[in-house]
């Protein structure tokens, strides 16, 4: 879950930020609303957040001077700048700019952090569970399951190989048959390397009992709607 901070003295222009930009993401929270400098110091200290969106480009001078234990990414919006500029931590837009565009910039901003803090998180659950990632069905079973987060509703479970081993084999230039198969043999090998003992974690996580074990589609499912 990625914190964000607001810093802007216009609460019209927080509402806007708020109901018509954040709202529209998913793996975040507003952690804080501030209206000055002085009074952002004590959230940023308190939440630690990722992002801080700010109407004033003071922001940064602030920063460097009063945070030194991490560094958060920053969106600015402000008048005195005509042209955005974007890069990994920072993004600065023109106060001007039409709201829907300046939307957009800010949503992909933030999603590529969304992208990155779910990548990490499917990658920790499969280890985890013991899967091995020197397998490529263990890759592609990590490729299911972010497709399967990403675009929930656009797909069935029933149908694995139609509609994600197919999208999976595009994306690492293979079939949907030798996904599928790989898939199996990452899933069959986990198995077998865990004891009686250590395969506890698998039967909480998927609610089942040795000897039996997860299929993919429970694999993929379970960890897809952890994620949310």
């Amino acid at each position: 879950m990625l914190k964000i901070l607001i810093l802007c003295k216009s609460l019209s222009t927080t509402k806007k930020i708020a109901n018509k930009i954040l709202c529209d993401l998913e793996e975040i929270k507003i952690v804080g609303i501030a209206n000055e400098l002085n009074e952002s110091k004590e959230l940023i200290l308190k939440t630690e957040p990722d992002f801080i969106i700010s109407t004033t480009s003071s922001i940064i001078e602030f920063l460097e001077n009063n945070i030194n234990f991490y560094t958060p990414k920053v969106i600015i919006i402000s008048r005195s700048s005509e042209i955005y500029t974007d890069n990994k931590t920072m993004l600065i837009l023109n106060y001007n700019m039409k709201f829907s565009e300046m939307s957009k910039y800010i949503s992909k901003f933030i999603r590529q952090d969304i992208s990155i803090s779910k990548k990490d998180k499917v990658r920790k659950e499969l280890s985890n569970l013991g899967f091995n990632f020197k397998l490529c069905g263990t890759i592609y079973l990590f490729d299911s399951i972010l497709y399967s987060s990403t675009y929930k509703g656009y797909y069935s479970f029933e149908k694995l190989k139609r509609d994600i081993y197919s999208h999976v084999a595009e994306l690492n230039n293979s079939t949907p048959d030798r996904v599928k198969w790989s898939i199996a043999r990452s899933i069959n090998y986990m198995f077998q390397k865990h004891t009686l003992k250590s395969y506890e974690v698998v039967e909480k996580y998927f609610g089942i009992k040795y000897p039996k074990k997860p299929t993919p589609k429970l694999v993929i499912s379970r960890i897809a709607n952890n994620l949310d």
